[in-house]
């Protein structure tokens, strides 16, 4: 190689030295923007955000995915492997096989862009962003409501889903109340300890996410949701969690004495849930291809009426067996146990794992293979919060990570 050619690669390495630093910060910023589309946008202009303020930085992160690699070998790894199975898995599925990369190659993307945001933000950032941002949608989309023509007993009487009010964000109810009940963790879990302006502020907040979130009569998140408010307030036992619940109750009780409230309520639980039949015949066909599951693509057709079928198990365990047989699902829980182990004593992990546990509570009764397209409600329920519990407890500190891999490997940043 001549002086000139030595010279050039040089100056080329020196100058993509000098971008990680603008890259981390358009990763951060980016991922924050993509986190907020799950409340205001639908998913082809979604897509278009991730790709923009996700994927394009994250491609100038890409040589820290070996350093990453080299600190944290089994976690990245399990992880790959768990992509690489399910997307090689369309190969005797009946699914794409590009198509399936192409969603594992977006997820990688997607935790370079979280592992660049745990380097630049505060965990404890995190619970006040979502927080902000659902009381932003919840001021967006109760103004809609309020100053529309049509009666909220209208929207009451019919499945609320984001994309009726306005025409934004996301039009299937469940997803809708899902991204709804994460604000409310949110707030629960700031609560004690604030000033009683901020306190009224998130009670507020609370108040009308769960509004919203019973209008869209979603059994399963809000039985998910109570269940891990439950569980922050008898594992933290402070005595704000305590009168919280005390006057949620008494909120709740109260709300059922109104005649419109109580039918609705009695008309929801007397609708048919068919998840058992789905499940046992989810079963079924995980009993015909154990080993290496039906594969990444393959249609569950699981008939529930004479016309209608579901083309998945409705929850994202009994699909990651269905698909990926007893191969994948041990992939599945080796890479979550290495991905959490760290988080689950310490407590910078602590909201992400709650967040995490409630979206899979939620998934586990209308959830779909997890891999899949970014912008998925799998994505914001599971991923997301996999992926910020795991860097936000890595054994290094978080405010001087980025300066911890410059001093070990120089040469590759």
């Amino acid at each position: 190689m001549n002086i000139n050619s030595e010279t050039m690669l040089e100056h080329a390495r020196s100058f993509w030295i000098r971008l990680q630093p603008l890259a981390l910060i358009w990763a951060t910023i980016g991922f924050l923007i993509y986190l907020t589309g799950f409340f205001f946008l639908k998913s082809s202009k979604h897509m278009v955000f991730f790709y923009a303020m996700v994927i394009l930085p994250a491609l100038f992160l890409t040589a820290r995915s070996r350093i990453l690699i080299q600190l944290d070998a089994k976690a990245i790894i399990s992880l790959l492997l768990f992509l690489g199975y399910f997307s090689a898995s369309a190969l005797w599925g009946s699914g794409e096989f590009k198509e399936a990369l192409k969603f594992g190659f977006c997820l990688f993307f997607l935790m370079l862009s979280i592992e660049a945001c745990s380097c630049r933000l505060r965990p404890e950032f995190i619970p006040y962003f979502v927080a902000t941002i659902g009381g932003f949608a919840v001021c967006f989309y109760g103004s809609i409501l309020i100053l529309s023509d049509t009666a909220f007993a209208t929207f009451a009487a019919d499945r609320f889903a984001f994309f009726n009010a306005g025409g934004l964000g996301n039009d299937n109810p469940i997803d809708s109340a899902i991204i709804l009940g994460l604000p409310v963790l949110a707030a629960w879990w700031l609560f004690p300890g604030r000033k009683w302006l901020i306190q009224i502020a998130l009670i507020t907040l609370m108040i009308s996410c769960c509004i919203l979130m019973f209008i869209t009569k979603s059994r399963g998140p809000i039985v998910a949701l109570c269940v891990m408010l439950l569980i922050i307030t008898f594992f933290r036992r402070n005595r704000s969690d305590f009168t919280l619940l005390f006057f949620g109750i008494l909120f709740i009780t109260s709300s059922l004495l109104f005649e419109n409230t109580a039918s609705i309520v009695a008309d929801r639980i007397e609708q048919p849930d068919y998840r058992l039949y789905i499940w046992c015949q989810a079963f079924e066909q995980f009993k015909d291809h154990w080993i290496i599951g039906r594969g990444f693509g393959n249609n569950a057709r699981i008939f529930i009426t004479d016309t209608h079928a579901v083309s998945h198990a409705h929850s994202s365990i009994f699909e990651t067996f269905r698909v990926g047989g007893i191969t994948g699902a041990i992939l599945f829980f080796t890479m979550l146990f290495f991905m959490l182990k760290r988080s689950i004593f310490h407590p910078n992990g602590t909201f992400l794992l709650i967040w995490m546990s409630y979206g899979l509570l939620c998934l586990l009764t209308n959830g779909r293979l997890l891999l899949i397209k970014p912008t998925a409600i799998e994505v914001f329920s599971f991923w997301i919060p996999l992926f910020l519990a795991h860097f936000y407890t890595r054994h290094k500190s978080n405010i001087d990570c980025q300066w911890q891999l410059k001093k070990r490997f120089p040469s590759d940043l």
